[in-house]
Parts: structure tokens; C-alpha cells; sequence
């Protein structure tokens, strides 16, 4: 039986985003994402690092979330879980 990896975050935001209905949330991210997605600040770029290519999937998921933000199709909010533990949410507007 051949494993098919799970959509990438980037892949999973879209697709909810295309199929979601008004009212609709997503959670597309659970974290920190300011902490998660500046982690290369300043640092040498090495694609082989698997920390750089974490934070750079959580920048272009954020820069994606913001995007559908800007195009009035979603509104963004969090939720509280704990220290530097949130919820990130769309919800379909």
C-alpha cells in the first residue's frame, strides 16, 4: 500500500477556502506564528535546515492567511490556549 502524505498547510487553507461557506472557520495554524515564522531572521539562509524550512512554511501560511484577509474573503482571529499557544483561525465572511 503506498502512503500519500497529508496536504501541506498551504494546500489544506486553500482547498477549506474553496470550499467553505459563509460562517465556516478553519483552524490553519496552532502555535506562536510570530515566533514560528521568524526564525531565519538574521540567519544564513540553509534550505536543509529544517527549522528554516518550518518557518518558512509558517510565513507563507501566514502571508497566505493575510491575503484572503485582504480580499475580504475571511476574517482572521485567535484563540487563547495557553502561553505562546494560540489558535489561528479563518472564518469565512
Amino acid at each position: 500500500m503506498q502512503h500519500v502524505p497529508p496536504p501541506s498547510p498551504l494546500n489544506a487553507l486553500h482547498d477549506w477556502n474553496v470550499t467553505a461557506a459563509r460562517g465556516d472557520s478553519y483552524v490553519y495554524f496552532r502555535g506562536f506564528l510570530a515566533r514560528a515564522a521568524n526564525y531565519d531572521l538574521g540567519l544564513p539562509v540553509d534550505h536543509r535546515d529544517s527549522k528554516w524550512r518550518e518557518a518558512k512554511e509558517a510565513a507563507d501560511l501566514r502571508d497566505m492567511a493575510y491575503a484572503l484577509h485582504e480580499r475580504d474573503e475571511v476574517r482572521l482571529v485567535q484563540r487563547r490556549l495557553g502561553p505562546l499557544d494560540y489558535e489561528y483561525i479563518a472564518q469565512r465572511i
